[in-house]
């Protein structure tokens, strides 16, 4: 039997024309724990048109994500649901504040914003009404000390070889996946006297659910010796605050034989610099035809120059990931999450463009970002 806790806290401000209704999933929880705050915003008074802006403020001692959004936009009667996952990033008493503007227009104003063309925007008119939204409070447990990962996660790890030439390259991939706190990059292997050290980058990648996020990083690393060395275990110290579980996930210690290498072998029968050769004219010609490429490049008319550039740029991944949605909501729900000023005027005018197709909401939406 499944037990559903949802609703443990509940704020609720009316005034005479508008009502929101905020709720915690929970009010007691373990730091990086995530808690869902499910918000409705409801108009009441329907003499006049309305526009709503609602968001948590920011603050060191949590994190937010936006990851759903849905409207109601019947005439006078505007409803906006916001969906949040809050990650509370200090122990004790966490507040959650919020910005909260209400803004007052009518339909004289809002013909007059949308009668000019794209050379000649006009502001849409409104009154602007702050509200003072009390905050919610999160009561938050310390995690166990030396604890790095939040949630429940599961480690994979590759050595390709642990017997080697000396200075061939070791190359050692490691990866953590599961749901929990989103992932920030940090170091597994760390330097050492016995090796040369070459990594890259993190890859870090984070997806936010309705009630979790789906995170992994992975790390590539190359290690060069010139002797047998061993690599201590990397231990990474993790609590799963769903189950109150304190684990840790090891990649074990192991050792590498190194073969040495004779120093004849090592050793290149090229003389650095060069003998010297008779003088080389080559140089000269080479000089002048780059001059001559830098000259015609910069009487090239600029508008060709400019169309040469837009052939040859590679689509952004949200460019991509625009033109693979598959409907009108799902592309919306995509701009929500980018949290992008430049995509702020198209979402505010989507309930204007109801009645426009799937393509011509891509085009408009690849229009804002290039």
């Amino acid at each position: 039997m499944k037990k559903l806790l949802f609703v443990l806290c509940i704020a609720l401000l009316s005034a005479n024309d508008i009502a929101i209704d905020m709720h915690l999933s929970k009010t007691k929880a373990y730091q990086s724990e995530a808690v869902v705050l499910d918000v409705n915003i409801s108009q009441i008074d329907h003499s006049k048109v309305m526009l709503f802006r609602f968001s948590p403020k920011k603050s060191p001692k949590y994190q937010f994500y936006q990851v759903d959004f849905q409207e109601d936009n019947r005439h006078r009667n505007l409803k906006h649901r916001y969906k949040y996952l809050i990650y509370p990033t200090s122990s004790g008493s966490v507040d959650i504040e919020f910005d909260t503007v209400q803004s007052i227009t009518d339909e004289g104003k809002i013909a007059y914003a949308i009668s000019g063309d794209r050379d000649n925007v006009k502001a849409l008119k409104t009154q602007d009404i702050i509200h003072e939204v009390a905050p919610l409070r999160i009561d938050v447990t310390a995690l166990p000390k030396g604890v790095k990962l939040v949630g429940d996660y599961r480690l994979e790890y590759k050595i390709e070889k642990t017997t080697l030439n000396a200075f061939e390259p070791i190359h050692i991939r490691i990866g953590i996946k599961g749901n929990g706190l989103p992932l920030e990059a940090f170091d597994t292997i760390e330097e050492s006297p016995s090796y040369k050290r070459f990594k890259q980058k993190p890859l870090i990648k984070n997806h936010h659910l309705h009630d979790s996020t789906q995170s992994s990083i992975e790390w590539r690393y190359a290690l060069s010796a010139s002797q047998s060395f061993t690599l201590e275990a990397i231990e990474m110290q993790a609590f799963d605050p769903k189950t109150h579980k304190h684990y840790t996930l090891t990649v074990p210690q192991t050792p590498f034989t190194i073969h040495p290498i004779s120093p004849d072998k090592l050793l290149d029968k090229v003389d650095y610099p060069p003998k010297a050769q008779p003088f080389d004219w080559g140089w000269l010609w080479l000089t002048v035809s780059y001059i001559g490429v830098f000259v015609a490049g910069f009487l090239m008319p600029r508008d060709i120059l400019k169309r040469l550039q837009k052939e040859v740029t590679t689509p952004s991944k949200l460019e991509l990931e625009i033109a693979q949605t598959q409907t009108p909501k799902e592309l919306l729900a995509l701009l929500l999450a980018q949290n992008d000023r430049r995509l702020d005027a198209l979402i505010g005018q989507w309930n204007q463009l109801q009645t426009s197709t799937l393509k011509e909401l891509q085009k408009r939406a690849l229009e804002a970002i290039t």
